[in-house]
């Protein structure tokens, strides 16, 4: 639920700059509505709905990387000198930073595997997933700072927004920072969608209650947290790099490991017994 409202309080931010002077609580109930209703409606309506709309996220983003392009936009000095810092600097980022956002994330779809027709699958799926989305992320951030350089890119706090202005194909194609507004909307939607169907799935299991009663007050809980928690956009995003280095390991890889420890000894006691 904390993963749901840390991303719920992105939107909530962001969408500000183009409608302005709406109360971010008004748009954070205007996201969280159809959540909710697609956490009543259950996983298989959710996986249908993440087919629907695959295809266009997919070829948004590359007519919008074929805009910067033909833009000029795309500077590959800016990625130079390469490794500045040192494979100590970036291994220290990685392990502080990028590794829970979002591949230690990923520990939410465990809750999917129980539904799945084809079982078998998930691990060879799973590692595709990771592979192509991991991919995908490295050339957004290779993207980025060529486009804006270093230095922009770190001061800002929207660089993939910033990085959409640039575009302007002979003054004909330009100004398409709204068309990317709903496509971060459509990702983040899916993205809070499956941090809240986990915890309702899980908060089921532990309380031995019907996922549909836990909706509502779960979606609340999301709600008032990613309103509540913090006074700013700078003051959220601080609390994520401390989240991300602390707290988030223990869901993500303590805890898992404990469990897949603990039931390989269960397995092999039996195997004795």
């Amino acid at each position: 639920m904390y993963g749901a409202s840390r991303d719920l309080r992105d939107i909530m931010e962001l969408t500000p700059l183009f409608l302005e002077g709406t109360p971010i609580s008004a748009i954070g109930i205007v996201f969280m509505l159809p959540i909710l209703y697609g956490l009543y409606l259950g996983i298989e309506v959710i996986c249908r709905t993440v087919e629907i709309f695959f295809v266009p996220l997919v070829l948004t983003g590359v007519f919008m990387i074929i805009f910067l392009l033909f833009s000029n936009a795309v500077k590959f000095e800016n990625l130079l000198p390469v490794l500045e810092p040192g494979w100590e600097t970036i291994f220290r980022t990685t392990i502080n930073e990028a590794w829970m956002a979002p591949f230690g994330e990923i520990i939410c779809f465990t809750m999917i595997f129980a539904y799945l027709k084809k079982p078998k699958s998930q691990i060879k799926v799973g590692i595709a997933g990771v592979i192509s989305g991991g991919l995908a992320l490295v050339f957004i951030h290779l993207l980025t700072i060529s486009v804006l350089g270093e230095y922009t890119r770190n001061q800002s706090l929207a660089p993939l927004l910033k990085m959409v202005q640039k575009i302007n194909v002979a003054d004909f194609i330009e100004r398409v920072d709204p068309l990317f507004l709903i496509w971060l909307v459509v990702n983040d939607f899916f993205k809070v969608l499956v941090f809240m169907y986990a915890a309702v799935i899980g908060g089921a299991t532990i309380f031995k209650r019907s996922k549909n009663i836990l909706i509502i007050p779960f979606g609340l809980i999301t709600f008032f947290t990613s309103i509540f928690f913090t006074e700013s956009y700078t003051s959220h995003m601080a609390q994520g790099a401390i989240v991300l280095k602390h707290f988030y390991p223990i869901f993500s890889l303590y805890i898992p490991l404990l469990l897949c420890t603990v039931c390989f000894v269960r397995q092999e006691l039996n195997k004795i017994g």
